[in-house]
C-alpha cells in the first residue's frame, strides 16, 4: 500500500519539507537541516507542482511542453516496444494509474511530472526516485524532531487494502478518450487533477485522528483553491477551445458559483498564502488569530468571520462538487 500511497502524497510531503526548511534558514540557531542539492531540487519542484497552471515561473505552454516533450516520451520509450515478439506488443502499456475505492488517486505520468524528472530519471526508474526522495524526507522529519509512533491512526491506517487497486493502460487510449478528446497533454493535467481531488475526497478524510485536523483541513483546501484556479485557467484559455462544448458552461458555472466564491474568492487568497507559505500574509492581523484554535482562526480572520465548522463544510461540498465534474470527463481509464 505505501508504494502507492506515498508518491500520491509525495507533493504535500515536498510542501511541508520546503517551506519549513525556508523558514528555518532564516531563524537563527534553528535546528535546521540542509537537504542535498539534487533531492532539494526536486523537492521544490515537487512542491511547485501543487500550484497546477495557476503558475507564476511556468507558463501553460511549458507545462504542457514539458508533458509533450519528456514526461509521455519517457515513458513510452521505457515500456512500450520491449515484448520479443512482435504480436505482443499490442499488450504494452505505459501509464500506471493507482485506484482507491474504485476511483483514480494518482498515476505514473502524474508522479514524473510533479518532481520534475528528466527523461533518463524516468527511464532509469521512477520507483528509485521516489524511494530516495521519500527516504530523505523521512530523514528531515526525524532530524528537527519528528518521531514515529505505531499506534497512532491517520488516514492510512482507516484504509481498505482491498480498495486499493492499480491498472496499467496505455496512454494514447486514455487520453483519448478523457475529457473529450481534446489536447492530449491538457488532459494529462485534467486527469491529474482528478486524481488529487479523489484522493482528497476519497482517502485523506478518513483521518479522523483530532490532532490531524489541521494538517487535513490545510491540504484538502489547498488542493480546492488550486484545482479549482487551474481549472479557471484552462477554461478561459483560447488555446483549449476544443474542449467539450457542453461540458465547458457547466465547469466554469461550478468554479464561479457557491460553495466555490465564499472559499476561493480574493479574500480567501491571504488564507491561501499562509497556509501554503509557512508565513502569516501580511494581510491578516495576529491578533484576529489563535493558536488554540482549529486552523488557528484564519477562516474567520479572512473570510468575514467564517467559523470552522462552517469553513470546513464549504471546502467538502466544493470538493465534491470537482469530483463529481471532473470524474465524469475521465470515461474509462
Amino acid at each position: 500500500m505505501a508504494g502507492i500511497i506515498m508518491p500520491a502524497i509525495a507533493p504535500f510531503l515536498s510542501l511541508f519539507v520546503h517551506e519549513s526548511a525556508a523558514k528555518l534558514r532564516s531563524i537563527e540557531g534553528s535546528n535546521f537541516v540542509e537537504l542535498t542539492q539534487e533531492v532539494a531540487n526536486i523537492v521544490k519542484e515537487s512542491r511547485h507542482s501543487l500550484k497546477y497552471f495557476d503558475d507564476s515561473k511556468k507558463s501553460v505552454a511549458e507545462l504542457l511542453a514539458y508533458m509533450d516533450e519528456v514526461v509521455v516520451p519517457a515513458h513510452r520509450e521505457k515500456f512500450l516496444g520491449n515484448a520479443w515478439l512482435p504480436w505482443a506488443r499490442r499488450f504494452e502499456s505505459d501509464l500506471g494509474i493507482y485506484s482507491y475505492n474504485g476511483l483514480p488517486i494518482a498515476n505514473t505520468h502524474g508522479i514524473s511530472m510533479s518532481m520534475g524528472l528528466t527523461v533518463i530519471e524516468i527511464v532509469g526508474g521512477v520507483r528509485e526516485r521516489v524511494v530516495e526522495v521519500a527516504t530523505a524526507q523521512g530523514e528531515y522529519f526525524s532530524r528537527i524532531g519528528a518521531t514515529f509512533d505505531n499506534a497512532a491512526r491517520s488516514f492510512a491506517t482507516e484504509m481498505d487494502p482491498a480498495l486499493l487497486k492499480s491498472h496499467d493502460r496505455r496512454s494514447e487510449k486514455v487520453y483519448g478518450r478523457a475529457f473529450a478528446s481534446f489536447e492530449p497533454n491538457a488532459t494529462a493535467f485534467l486527469i491529474n487533477h482528478a486524481c488529487v481531488v479523489n484522493l482528497m475526497r476519497e482517502v485523506l478524510r478518513l483521518d479522523r485522528d483530532s490532532s490531524s485536523v489541521n494538517t487535513v483541513m490545510k491540504l484538502r483546501y489547498l488542493t480546492l483553491y488550486q484545482v479549482a484556479r487551474s481549472l479557471e485557467i484552462v477554461l478561459n484559455d483560447s488555446r483549449f477551445s476544443d474542449i467539450d462544448s457542453k461540458w465547458r458552461p457547466l465547469a466554469l458555472k461550478t468554479i464561479s458559483s457557491w460553495p466555490f466564491r465564499e472559499v476561493i474568492s480574493e479574500d480567501a487568497r491571504p488564507l491561501r498564502n499562509t497556509l501554503m507559505h509557512y508565513g502569516l500574509d501580511s494581510r491578516i492581523s495576529a491578533e484576529n488569530l489563535d493558536l488554540s484554535r482549529r486552523l488557528y482562526g484564519l477562516p474567520g480572520a479572512c473570510l468575514g468571520g467564517m467559523g470552522f465548522d462552517e469553513f470546513a463544510g464549504l471546502v467538502d461540498e466544493s470538493l465534491l462538487q470537482l469530483q463529481m465534474l471532473l470524474n465524469n470527463q475521465l470515461g474509462r481509464i
